[in-house]
Formats: C-alpha cells, sequence, structure tokens
C-alpha cells in the first residue's frame, strides 16, 4: 500500500523531531528541527547595529548594509549570524531582487532594541524547521547571558562604535 502525499506530510511532521531527523518520505530530503540560541557574537553584532542605526549608520529608515557595516567592527558574526536573530523578531532583512537590490540590508526591530537595552528576555532557544521559527523553549534569557564571559554588556556600552574611523 502506498501512502498518499497528505499521510506523508503528516508523518514527516511528527518525525522530524526526532534527535536525528527524518528523511522525507516524498521526496527524500532531510527534515529536522534545529534549536538555536543566540550566542554571544550574534548579541555583540545585535549591539552594534543597534549604535549604528543611532549614530547615523543606517538610511533613514534604519537599513544597514551589514557586511559593510560589521567589517573590521566584529570578525566573530557576519550577516548570516545576524540574520538568526530574525526567530526572535530582533531584526528583519530586505528580500532584494528587482531594481532596488537590497540584499544583505538589515535592521534592528524595536522588540531587538528592547533586547539591547535589557528591558525585554526571551526564551533561550528558537525551534526552527526549513528557515522559520515555529516554536520556542527554555528558559528566558536577556543579552548579558547571551553575551557570555567573551563579551562584557557595560564595556560595550562604553565604547559601542568607534564612527570616527568608519565614516
Amino acid at each position: 500500500m502506498t501512502a498518499s502525499l497528505g499521510e506523508g506530510r503528516l508523518w514527516l511532521m511528527s518525525a522530524r523531531e526526532e534527535r536525528d531527523g527524518a528523511e522525507c518520505p516524498c521526496c527524500g530530503q532531510m527534515a529536522k528541527i534545529y534549536s538555536r540560541s543566540i550566542n554571544g557574537a550574534m548579541a555583540h553584532a545585535l549591539m552594534l547595529v543597534a549604535f549604528g542605526t543611532k549614530h547615523g549608520q543606517a538610511d533613514d529608515d534604519g537599513w544597514i548594509h551589514i557586511t559593510t557595516f560589521l567589517n573590521g567592527r566584529t570578525g566573530r558574526v557576519g550577516d548570516g549570524g545576524l540574520a538568526k536573530l530574525r526567530y526572535w523578531g530582533l531584526v528583519e532583512g530586505t528580500s532584494g531582487g528587482g531594481d532596488d537590490d537590497r540584499r544583505g540590508y538589515w535592521r534592528i526591530t524595536e522588540k531587538g532594541l528592547l533586547f539591547v537595552l535589557k528591558r525585554l528576555k526571551l526564551p533561550k532557544y528558537a525551534l526552527v524547521y526549513d528557515g522559520t521559527a515555529f516554536g520556542y523553549d527554555g528558559p528566558d534569557v536577556g543579552i548579558s547571558e547571551c553575551l557570555g564571559k567573551k563579551f562584557d554588556y557595560e564595556e560595550i556600552l562604553r565604547a559601542p562604535l568607534d564612527l570616527r574611523e568608519t565614516t
């Protein structure tokens, strides 16, 4: 007996939660739920974007070309790491394409700013499937916990950007 596409999809939705994921019976693609957390480099980059936006490094709508902006400021995260912050709604990115090629432009959201200012805590883990967060898990954490021991929140606040060298 063969299964319908709908039955295959239902099976995959439950099987994707297995530790090693599951292979889709319809197309053979690996399906797995990934548990992502905000690491120190991502939190540091978010702080830089917040301060860069405040200090005129963004356009009038708050968009910053992340690769250009972070170049030389941090070697630890690029727009790929920063892009993962969208799972918590901390940043939003442009899709690019068409006449207005805006790929690589990101901006901090209100929620992201509240997180940077220590006014908001978030679940430690985003549960990600197929590039989309569909749930959260773990204790609520603030930006200081995400920065860890490698980064000192207060030190970052004292010297968020040396804008004289980059403008």
